[in-house]
């Protein structure tokens, strides 16, 4: 992750851990991808992350570009 970076300003920490996508668990990179195929530049997707301590967080990623992705942060609740 990039110190000042999408993910970070999103509310992803260093040690945290993707572990659904769109609705999708995940298990490899794969299967982010997977969860990602088909979503439109500008579309929003669920993500919920583990962080380090082991809290899940729900967040909000929205596609910037077909390969670039930008973190929204934290869904309030």
């Amino acid at each position: 992750m990039l110190k000042d970076g999408a993910g970070q300003r999103g509310g992803l920490k260093e040690g945290d851990v993707l572990v659904m996508a769109g609705g999708q668990t995940l298990a490899d990179k794969a299967s982010f991808t997977k969860a990602l195929e088909g979503v439109r530049a500008g579309e929003r997707v669920s993500l919920r992350v583990r962080h380090a301590d082991g809290k899940q967080e729900d967040l909000w990623l929205r596609t910037a570009s077909k390969d670039g992705f930008e973190i929204m942060g934290a869904e309030p609740g």
